[in-house]
């Protein structure tokens, strides 16, 4: 039987992927709107003006493979300075060369993103992307250097969803712009196994069945609950095809119709929570209670002065729900009073703040020493007459410090001592002994 179904990120079950976009993170509440469904006809015209500037369009190419892409994403976070804003979309919306599930194979080279009302196109980076294991997420974290109050992050749904709970997807369906398409939960948790998606693989992955019209270029869009919560990302839909059998060899016809699947927010913040994220995450009516270091940077001890390395460190939040996650000190969702050892020497606090809470991190600051000088260039005039002056315009000494940096001084500063400061009346090679904080260096004149 002739196999005929085309394989787009987590496929095999002849599921064609799909690409949408929005936004998930907010710096200010979401506007929750309370519909009566049976008097007010335009409760979704509310509802997509309060979620619509939070989806994105994602675009991928590269220069050296013919194949380019047209996708959506999400906004899940903004930074602390307000320059970045990150973007939340599948992996194989990315992905240039897919090689089975989950989006893994060779990314785009150029990645860019274009905001809901705007034909601009702003360059994109990937901060994060699953493997080509963690088929059960297919998804990716963008960054783009640029803000926009208005394209704030919603907030993650925390409820249990149910059947025939009316959605909303918004996405660049078949790259046609964003668009926006209500529907209702088919199946709030469907679980798919043993080779669906790849006959080389067993694979286990829980989706969303919805009745919201997908298509391509809806993959890695919003879909959103009645409230404007983001519950999950569109990943793919179900067409008419053949695909494998159980068995993973075997092809069986599928007639299938209206049958579209997200990726559900558990999928989300296990993806988030792996890599050190779930500070991006903001879950709807959850809040932060206290947080703590649990793990201090690779470094801490400084000079005065020298940038603090926070790689390594993390914090663990604690959740008015009662859950846990950690938080990368690094993080742009984590704000540090100081980036730099102050100049006092001894045990200095640097204070930590996510979700309105603090914590303090302990560093100890030493003074810099001189560890040793050594001559970097040589004086413009290097040939004197017996009983001359020396002059030393134009010579220079390099600095080691014990921190490891190196500065470089002029041989003129007064700071710098001379053994000699007028030619000898002996004719020959003279040295002079230059020093500074205890360190030394000889520049040798030559006498006539």
């Amino acid at each position: 039987m002739k196999k005929k179904f085309t394989l787009f990120a987590l496929a095999a079950l002849c599921l064609t992927v799909l690409l949408a976009g929005c936004k998930l993170f907010n710096d200010e509440p979401a506007k929750i709107y309370n519909f009566d469904y049976s008097t007010d006809g335009d409760y979704l015209v509310g509802l997509t003006d309060s979620v619509i500037d939070s989806c994105v369009e994602v675009y991928g190419a590269s220069p050296n493979i013919l194949k380019s892409a047209s996708g959506s994403g999400v906004v899940v976070y903004v930074d602390a300075d307000k320059t970045e804003t990150y973007i939340l979309t599948n992996s194989h919306v990315v992905t240039a060369e897919s090689s089975g599930s989950g989006g893994a194979g060779t990314v785009f080279s150029k990645i860019e993103v274009s905001f809901f009302g705007s034909s601009s196109k702003h360059a994109a980076t990937i901060v994060e992307r699953s493997a080509s294991n963690d088929t059960g997420t297919d998804l990716a974290l963008l960054k783009v250097n640029y803000y926009n109050k208005k394209n704030r992050p919603v907030k993650l749904y925390s409820g249990q969803l149910k059947y025939a709970q009316h959605i909303l997807a918004i996405g660049n369906g078949q790259n046609l712009g964003t668009s926006v398409c209500d529907g209702l939960i088919s199946n709030p948790s469907i679980t798919f196994k043993n080779n669906i998606f790849n006959k080389e693989k067993n694979l286990t992955c829980e989706l969303i069945q919805i009745t919201a019209g997908i298509n391509s270029g809806n993959s890695g869009g919003a879909l959103f609950d009645m409230a404007g919560n983001l519950i999950g990302i569109n990943t793919l839909k179900l067409v008419s095809d053949e695909a494998f059998g159980s068995d993973g060899k075997s092809t069986v016809s599928v007639f299938a119709d209206n049958i579209s699947f997200s990726l559900p927010v558990s999928n989300i913040q296990k993806f988030m929570a792996d890599r050190s994220r779930s500070g991006f995450l903001t879950v709807e009516g959850d809040t932060v209670m206290g947080i703590t270091v649990t793990a201090p940077p690779a470094k801490t001890n400084y000079y005065c002065n020298e940038e603090i390395d926070f790689t390594n460190g993390e914090i663990e939040v604690a959740w008015a729900s009662d859950k846990k996650t950690t938080v990368r000190m690094a993080d742009t969702s984590v704000g540090k009073s100081d980036h730099a050892a102050q100049y006092v020497a001894g045990q200095q606090d640097i204070t930590l703040t996510y979700g309105g809470k603090v914590t303090t991190l302990a560093i100890t600051v030493s003074v810099d020493t001189v560890s040793g000088i050594t001559v970097k260039t040589l004086p413009t005039k290097m040939h004197y007459s017996c009983g001359e002056a020396f002059y030393f315009e134009g010579g220079e000494i390099e600095v080691a410090w014990a921190s490891g940096k190196n500065t470089v001084m002029s041989m003129t500063d007064t700071s710098v001592g001379k053994s000699a400061t007028v030619s000898q009346g002996t004719a020959g090679a003279q040295e002079v002994t230059l020093t500074y904080e205890g360190e030394s260096a000889i520049v040798t004149f030559e006498v006539e």
